[in-house]
């Protein structure tokens, strides 16, 4: 995966944002206080390329056609395919939203103790603060940071949550896997769908179950 995503670094962005795999950040020296801002800009810049770079790697190793072909087969066993293809988990899972003939996916990354480091939402999933900045301070409540800071969880975990969002109520399902990064940190990765679009399809009137 490395070496695609390496590629995908060379092939879009002339290699702008190829980083040793020895450092981290936007620079191996320490940031003096009146270049914070220009570090920052530039950190979700690299980030945003890393995230382009990593969904090219991402089409290169698990093309679409095959790759929903063989999910269905694998009645989308995430960690069941990711052992198979020598991939992880995190990339079987982000790549589903890409490949999917549903679009109501969503998909987060989350680390202890709150933060999302990933996010992807496809079917709007509505979040319980207004941006990643605010995420230092996670609702205790939430699927996502509940399973993260549990003492133990055993893998995978399947959930159904209801939502309310103003007078909208939202049903949705997901499907999260916790384990420790190779720092050693632990990490959650949740793949989920907005169900109602689901039943809608099956001909059952969503708007009956509220």
């Amino acid at each position: 995966m490395t070496l695609q995503r390496n590629l995908g670094h060379k092939i879009l962005h002339q290699g702008d944002g190829l980083r040793s795999i020895i450092s981290s950040g936007s620079s191996t020296f320490d940031v003096h206080d009146g270049q914070e801002n220009i570090s920052s800009s530039h950190d979700v810049l690299m980030a945003w390329h890393d995230f382009e770079s990593s969904f090219f790697a991402g089409a290169l190793l698990c093309p679409r056609k095959p790759f929903r072909s063989y999910l269905i087969k694998k009645e989308y066993d995430m960690l069941s395919a990711a052992k198979d293809l020598e991939l992880s988990p995190a990339h079987v899972m982000r790549r589903v939203t890409a490949v999917s003939n549903y679009i109501h996916w969503h998909y987060f990354e989350a680390h202890q103790p709150g933060y999302l480091s990933a996010i992807y939402r496809g079917n709007g999933i509505p979040l319980p603060f207004g941006n990643m900045s605010m995420a230092s301070n996670p609702c205790p409540n939430w699927a996502v940071f509940s399973l993260l800071n549990q003492s133990y969880v055993q893998n995978p975990q399947s959930q159904i949550s209801i939502l309310k969002d103003g007078e909208q109520t939202h049903l949705y399902c997901c499907y999260s896997i916790r384990r420790k990064d190779l720092a050693g940190n632990l990490k959650l990765y949740s793949l989920g769908i907005d169900l109602l679009p689901a039943l809608n399809n099956q001909g059952i009137d969503s708007s009956k179950t509220h």
